[in-house]
């Protein structure tokens, strides 16, 4: 046996084997609240890490944007504000869904909550734990920068963390006392424990890094190139990338729980060795290229110099892969997740793609002269968008109303469609906190391009401001449109009996509104992307305009 190979392989299986030669526990048995803690607090380092990894590579390309100043205080807390209020009013509305109202008298409710209880956690509550931290970190982010931003004294900035993480503290035990008369909502000292430590966590983000991660985000609402906003945009898309990949947290470093994962079978060693090709793995497949095609545009540019903005197409694709690997090494140690190398070759695809699509973008010099965007570039660019946006429609009903069988018994027909009016999204409660996170980030992402071929048709077809105001409407009543028809289609495709596995078809109106957010979303970004100034200053025009004012200003005093 070759040493390397016993030294990478056999030998760290043979210890992880030992480590479990007595069986793991069922998923009933309990997990020390200690090792939970140890658990959650490593998947927040890990989000940080990368979050600091990724904006150490946006510092670099901020160097021809200034960001929004925080000296007018009073604007920019508005907007912490508007975010902190509706943040506020979903996290309560998903604390409370299904919004089934029980009868419970005080005094019974009082008793039961004095003698509320810690639940012993098995591996699949672990990460619907770590869910409860993170739903608290973004409440407190935007709590403590409304309360300290522009505040300069360390001693204040320490008292509004104090204050804000006791609020959340507090918030949280009463949303726990409020849950008890909500039917099925579970009251129990972990969500409090838990969301009490996102509080704390979320306060202290922004006491630490807020100031830094405020001038990156702000510096996308700046006015930039195009070239600038679309590689920010990759940033931001990476940093998600990476955060989604490792949810649902749920990590573990203990050597009995990687060899069971080992051998269930959720690590191939050996590309498409797990492959049985069919329909849902290609559609599978196809989901993995797409996902990455942005992270093989975005290793083409990220680390390059102003010498050679472009990497090559081999070295793009080579580095595209090589965050691929990191991110399923990083999976590796989530139970959740399959860690197999089927997908780092399957993602070198996407990433050779991307890459070949940044180079060609970078080559035509896109967006940076008026005569791409002439009349009649924009009108033929319009024309084929309107199409693709109804061929577009055609594939997002196929996605997602594939499967099940046609239903046809009016009794059954009549519930499916009174549920479809049921909560917004309440549905999404009978499940895990991670699969109602990846449902709801899957349709949104599914209908971001519908969004951005309608900003392109939207913007082509009028220079008129009115005009395209009124088109970006056309195009979000376009969308809320498909998403409805989906829905409908939903109601008479149920998943075939004794087929769990089957397609979940649920009609459900919370649907239709995220669908039409992911629209909106696509629209925005894109509609800003176009409206970028065709010609802005490079850096060396803008450090001698910067000279000669100062020379100016000299010579006047």
């Amino acid at each position: 046996m070759p040493p390397l190979t016993l030294f990478c392989y056999h030998w760290p299986l043979a210890l992880a084997s030992s480590a479990a030669s007595a069986p793991l526990p069922e998923p009933t048995a309990a997990v020390s609240g200690g090792w939970t803690v140890l658990m959650g607090l490593a998947g927040l380092i890990v989000i940080v890490a990368a979050l600091a990894l990724v904006y150490a590579v946006a510092r670099r390309r901020m160097v021809d944007v200034k960001p929004l100043s925080l000296e007018d205080v009073g604007e920019l807390r508005k907007i912490y504000l508007v975010l902190l209020t509706i943040y506020f009013g979903v996290a309560i509305y998903g604390s409370l869904v299904p919004l089934q109202v029980r009868h419970v008298a005080w005094d019974t409710a009082v008793e039961q909550f004095r003698n509320i209880r810690y639940l012993q956690l098995d591996e699949v509550s672990r990460a619907d734990w770590v869910a409860n931290i993170l739903l608290f970190i973004p409440l407190a982010y935007l709590a403590t920068a409304v309360l300290t931003l522009g505040v300069r004294s360390w001693l204040v900035r320490l008292a509004a963390v104090v204050v804000v993480a006791g609020s959340c503290a507090a918030l949280s035990a009463a949303i726990e006392f409020t849950q008890i008369w909500f039917w099925p909502r579970t009251v129990s000292l972990n969500d409090i424990v838990a969301e009490s430590i996102g509080g704390l966590i979320g306060s202290l983000l922004w006491l630490l890094l807020g100031t830094t991660i405020h001038g990156w985000l702000s510096a996308y609402l700046t006015p930039q190139r195009r070239r600038t906003q679309i590689d920010q945009l990759l940033e931001f898309y990476l940093v998600g990338l990476v955060i989604y990949s490792l949810l649902p947290l749920d990590l573990t470093i203990s050597p009995a729980e990687l060899y069971h994962k080992f051998r269930d079978g959720k690590i191939v060693r050996i590309p498409f060795s797990d492959f049985y090709w069919n329909v849902k793995l290609a559609y599978s497949v196809l989901t993995d290229i797409v996902t990455f095609i942005p992270v093989g545009m975005y290793s083409a540019t990220a680390f390059t110099s102003q010498q050679k903005p472009v990497r090559g197409l081999l070295a793009s694709t080579l580095l595209g892969a090589g965050i691929a690997a990191l991110i399923e090494l990083a999976q590796l140690f989530v139970i959740e997740h399959f860690t197999s190398a089927t997908t780092v070759a399957v993602a070198a695809v996407g990433c050779c793609i991307g890459a070949a699509l940044m180079r060609r973008f970078r080559s035509a010099r896109w967006g940076e002269t008026a005569a791409f965007w002439s009349e009649e570039t924009a009108r033929r660019a319009a024309s084929i968008c309107v199409a693709l946006m109804g061929l577009y429609a055609l594939v997002l009903l196929a996605v997602f109303c594939s499967g099940g069988v046609w239903e046809t018994d009016a009794a059954r027909l009549s519930r499916r469609f009174h549920g479809f009016w049921r909560p917004p999204l309440a549905a999404l409660y009978w499940g895990r906190e991670y699969n109602a996170l990846s449902d709801v980030l899957r349709k949104v992402l599914f209908f971001v391009p519908l969004g951005a071929l309608g900003a392109v048709a939207a913007w082509g077809m009028t220079a008129s401001k009115p005009r395209r105001r009124l088109l970006f409407f056309a195009v979000l009543l376009y969308a809320a449109i498909v998403s409805f028809s989906i829905e409908m289609l939903q109601v008479y495709l149920p998943p075939p009996k004794g087929d769990p596995s089957g397609p979940m078809h649920v009609a459900d109106v919370g649907d239709v509104l995220v669908c039409t957010a992911g629209a909106a979303l696509g629209l925005l970004l894109t509609w800003r992307v176009l409206s970028a100034p065709q010609h802005f200053p490079r850096r060396e025009e803008l450090r001698i305009e910067h000279h000669r004012d100062t020379e100016g200003t000299e010579k006047g005093e």
